[in-house]
């Protein structure tokens, strides 16, 4: 392959390198990534490939542009809420470099494209922020021996990695099983400083770049995890399992099944309908309640910090990890209305069962939470 004159000043800087040069900018245009996720981290990570001249960049994402994401997701504009995701940010690349071909998929990845879609890619880059979607990659990857990349961010704290699903180590060696419903975080609420993605994916750039052009070590087989608080670099070895399913010896996973998706509110809101103890309410049973002064209580088990940017008024806050050590000390009687009510639903329902469980016989959940009060009954409450 012979560059022309416009490439060879465009890519002059990496072509200067000692250790990287031309042939490593060649490999480079002619190579395939994958990218999962046009959100916080694949929005920087996007742009720096497509920068450095990765010559085909697929990408794959069925989100629309929310305003809560302006605030780390550098693609988009205030302009562009409500708009394709995959679509804008194909746009744009194709913009900033016309040496990039770009294929933009605004849909959902799931076990039945996964593995088509990434069957020509040199390269396979996760960095959804979902367990569902981490194991999928993963497994896919497995499946079809790829090298693929992932990273990570929640709140101050971020990771990268390099797996191989072909020879392991891969995120089953690092996270064997999915994990329990309870233990995870919801998406929303823990919240994340908004360079942190950022960071995250310049460091999934630069090995992605290594990867193609054959330069340097990579972190395969290493965790790098990143505190933004300390500014401190922590590094941790992943070691193959010899029994993990995917890279394993025996590779028990050769067809790829659904993980629940235990971070997805609206998976959360259709599961708590199955409940017979904890009653549902929506937001417009909750504003005639509120128009009747009807005597109830509406509890709120978010965070202060949520709390601080949206309520409904009259709500009272306990954070649900204090709910089972101070919930008595609201002095509610047993048999009084209760409305839980958090981001989405999924929280207050795991609050209104305990209230359940602890002898409340007229408990109900918000459905579709504080979200679902803003876009129906009062627009002027932030969502986020």
């Amino acid at each position: 392959m012979n560059l022309s004159t416009e490439q060879r000043s465009r890519y002059a800087r990496h072509i200067i390198l000692p250790k990287f040069g031309l042939d490593a900018q060649i490999k480079l245009l002619g190579s395939h990534v994958f990218v999962v996720g046009a959100g916080g981290i694949g929005c920087p990570l996007l742009q720096y490939l497509a920068a450095a001249g990765v010559g085909k960049i697929s990408l794959i994402d069925y989100d629309k542009v929310d305003p809560s994401n302006l605030q780390r997701q550098v693609l988009y504009g205030t302009a562009d809420v409500g708009s394709s995701k995959a679509l804008l940010a194909k746009k744009r690349l194709e913009s900033m470099n016309p040496d990039v071909r770009v294929t933009a998929y605004d849909e959902a990845l799931t076990k039945d494209n996964a593995l088509d879609l990434f069957r020509t890619a040199d390269l396979v880059i996760d960095g959804t922020d979902n367990f569902s979607t981490r194991y999928l990659v993963n497994d896919a990857c497995g499946i079809l021996g790829k090298l693929f990349l992932s990273g990570s961010v929640y709140r101050f704290e971020g990771q990268a990695t390099l797996f191989s699903g072909k020879e392991g180590p891969c995120y089953r060696c690092l996270f064997p099983n999915p994990p329990a419903k309870d233990a995870v975080p919801d998406c929303s609420a823990g919240g994340v400083l908004g360079v942190l993605p950022g960071t995250i994916a310049l460091i999934l750039a630069t090995e992605a770049i290594k990867v193609l052009a054959g330069v340097g070590s990579t972190l395969r087989g290493r965790l790098l995890v990143f505190d933004a608080l300390t500014m401190k670099f922590l590094e941790f070895g992943v070691n193959r399992g010899k029994d993990c399913p995917t890279c394993g010896n025996s590779k028990t996973i050769q067809k790829l099944e659904e993980i629940p998706q235990y971070c997805n509110p609206q998976k959360e809101e259709s599961e708590m309908t199955s409940s017979n103890e904890v009653k549902i309410i929506d937001v417009h049973g909750l504003r005639k309640l509120i128009d009747e002064s009807a005597e109830f209580e509406l509890i709120d088990v978010r965070e202060p910090g949520e709390y601080e940017i949206c309520r409904i008024q009259g709500s009272k806050l306990l954070p649900l990890g204090d709910v089972p050590s101070k919930f008595d000390s609201l002095e509610i009687p047993k048999d009084k209305m209760i409305v839980m009510q958090c981001h989405h639903g999924g929280r207050s329902y795991r609050a209104g069962a305990f209230a359940v469980s602890q002898g409340y016989t007229n408990v109900y959940n918000l459905d579709g939470g504080i979200n679902a009060w803003s876009i129906h009954i009062d627009q002027s409450v932030p969502r986020y």
